[in-house]
């Protein structure tokens, strides 16, 4: 693979390559530009070259491929976006995004869908909490997409439950509801991210 670059001092800049291969080797180059691509039948990137982190200034576009993980994004974290460039990681049908709110901090306004999701023994979509929904999503530690209360007239029996929820990636949504009193059962949430197109957090509601 031929990259295109510029020697400045100590800083080596390169193009990205049209599309990232299996084995992709960046040399000396410290800072990369260009839109960042992946092969469709690639189902893993290896990166390699002398730096462990590239200052990065591109867009992200991975969609319909073979990836089954994204760990060669984190030598992209200290990134710029290109104006105007609408970025995403979608239809990887093979590809289970662990942890989709992270990538929006690392990579913002980035669109994440249509992946293998939910992915994992203990991950579950969100939806409107039932006393029905509690009791298919007992074992559940993570819920993708947003996680809504509304119209209760007290608690479920099982609402218990919901004290194991580690992770929320969606928004927590709480409204028009009676006779909640003490309502601690997301104590035990450690993060919550809106998986919206535009990234970001969501606060709890």
């Amino acid at each position: 693979m031929l990259l295109t670059r510029t020697t400045t001092n100590t800083t080596i800049e390169c193009a990205m390559p049209p599309h990232l291969d299996s084995n992709v080797d960046f040399g000396d180059c410290t800072h990369l530009y260009g839109p960042l691509l992946v092969r469709s039948d690639v189902s893993h990137v290896k990166l390699s070259g002398k730096t462990s982190e590239y200052i990065y200034t591109g867009c992200i576009r991975i969609n319909n491929t073979k990836l089954v993980d994204l760990s060669f994004l984190e030598k992209f974290r200290d990134f710029t976006a290109m104006p105007n460039c609408q970025q995403y990681i979608a239809g990887n049908e093979e590809l289970c995004v662990e942890d989709p709110s992270e990538l929006r901090e690392w990579f913002p306004g980035i669109n994440i869908y249509d992946n293998m999701e939910p992915c994992g023994d203990h991950q579950c979509y969100g939806g409107a909490v039932t006393e029905s929904y509690l009791e298919e999503t007992a074992e559940c530690t993570t819920r993708v997409g947003d996680l809504i209360i509304t119209q209760w007239h007290g608690k479920p029996p099982n609402i218990n439950i919901l004290y194991k929820t580690k992770e929320i990636h969606g928004r927590l949504i709480i409204y028009h509801n009676q006779g909640l009193g003490d309502f601690d059962y997301f104590k035990n949430v450690e993060k919550i991210g809106k998986p919206s197109i535009r990234g970001g957090f969501a606060p709890l509601t």
